[in-house]
């Protein structure tokens, strides 16, 4: 069988070309910035210097000074002088701002998304390809910043959930077009059984995906301590932030199902999601103490004074023809013949097994830690699909094809 898929792929049955750029979100709440103080532009600016994000989405900033603070301060220094910013819009509460590698990203429109409390962020970004000036098609972002309502209790979460709502519906019935979504922020969540999140990943035609799989009950368990991002701190500081340790995934990313299949030219690497700052070992304690085993204690230091959140980043692949054929790694392979998936999961990991259509939309569905599985996709129409495989350590595996 297997000198059979390669003569396959030796034919041209399968092609892959491999992305042209590689590009980096990070979204951070900066707890009440300036307004706890200004010169934390400097130790946002070492944060900055060590991720490099193409894109930084920003919560908790306090005014259009704070803003212009992080351009100076923080982004555009030490010889950087690529970063532009959206329009800072003061609404009520505290508010969002979006920062971005004009390099690589122009921005198309932005939008202000009401709620009762906050205002949620829209901005559509274009990728600049080396073919813009002679192909009007290019890659779009729509990118959404979002800080749901605090604490727990079933009234705040239907607060979330009606937050939620309204930014879900502005996305299908305003941009039914959009594409390539990424939704990040300070959510609050304290589980994924949350009605808030269920709207998110569910509750309209948009489908949304938790890039690393890994819903649950996070609020104080430890199962989930690689990817809790606050509070940063066990002591009270000036600042005011939160000092309960380690203990919430409140930050995190969602992504549209087309970033999931690379349908429109742009796909999620679930295995670049990282909690800055978080090793696993930090459950109910600080990001400096013990010492960290993920940054630099200088950039743990940065961290543990900037703000009482961790920042979330993630990596994506964009530009030429995204995941045309198969991408395997050591640990599992993926390949398609004769209306069958076959996987082999040598080293006996458990798996996550989905296939996504050309629309985006997830059609299959598996948990499995077999040597090797079989997917009989006959019943599925005729098109173009994706095979998604993630192992336990976010360890990616995809192939398309065509039935």
């Amino acid at each position: 069988m297997r000198k059979l898929f390669s003569a396959l792929l030796f034919l041209g049955f399968f092609q892959f070309t491999q992305a042209q750029d590689t590009i980096s979100i990070m979204n951070y709440n900066i707890l009440n910035f300036p307004l706890t103080s200004s010169t934390k532009a400097d130790t946002l600016k070492y944060i900055v210097q060590y991720k490099q994000p193409d894109i930084l989405m920003v919560t908790e900033l306090t005014s259009l000074y704070g803003s212009n603070l992080i351009m100076s301060n923080a982004l555009n220094v030490d010889g950087v002088n690529y970063y532009a910013a959206a329009n800072f819009i003061d609404g009520p509460d505290t508010d969002n701002n979006l920062y971005y590698n004009s390099n690589k990203f122009g921005l198309k429109s932005q939008e202000q998304i009401a709620t009762d409390l906050r205002d949620i962020s829209e901005y559509v970004l274009y990728y600049k390809s080396a073919d813009l000036g002679v192909n009007a098609d290019t890659i779009f972002l729509y990118c959404y910043m979002v800080h749901l309502k605090a604490s727990s209790g079933t009234t705040n979460e239907q607060k979330r959930q009606q937050e939620a709502q309204a930014m879900m519906n502005h996305i299908s019935s305003v941009h039914p077009e959009a594409e390539n979504i990424i939704i990040g922020g300070d959510f609050n969540f304290y589980a994924s059984s949350e009605p808030a999140y269920y709207t998110i990943t569910s509750g309209t035609s948009v489908t949304m995906y938790d890039p690393i799989n890994r819903p649950g009950n996070w609020h104080n368990n430890s199962s989930f301590a690689d990817i809790h991002t606050q509070s940063s701190r066990t002591s009270l500081l000036s600042d005011g932030g939160n000092n309960g340790g380690m203990d919430d995934r409140f930050d995190m990313f969602f992504v549209s199902g087309d970033l999931m299949s690379g349908t429109n030219r742009m796909i999620a690497i679930p295995s670049s999601y990282e909690t800055v700052g978080q090793d696993g070992q930090r459950f109910n304690q600080s990001v400096i103490s013990p010492a960290n085993q993920s940054v630099p204690q200088n950039i743990a230091t940065k961290l543990y004074y900037m703000s009482d959140h961790l920042p979330v980043y993630m990596e994506f692949a964009l530009g030429g023809t995204i995941g045309v054929g198969e991408v395997n790694n050591n640990r599992f392979e993926i390949r398609y013949y004769n209306n069958e998936i076959f996987i082999e999961n040598s080293s006996k990991e458990n798996l996550t097994l989905k296939i996504f259509n050309s629309l985006g939309q997830q059609v299959f569905l598996q948990k499995t830690s077999d040597i090797d599985s079989q997917i009989p996709v006959q019943t599925l129409p005729n098109g173009m699909y994706v095979v998604y495989v993630q192992d336990e350590n976010n360890n990616v595996s995809y192939l398309k094809f065509v039935k």
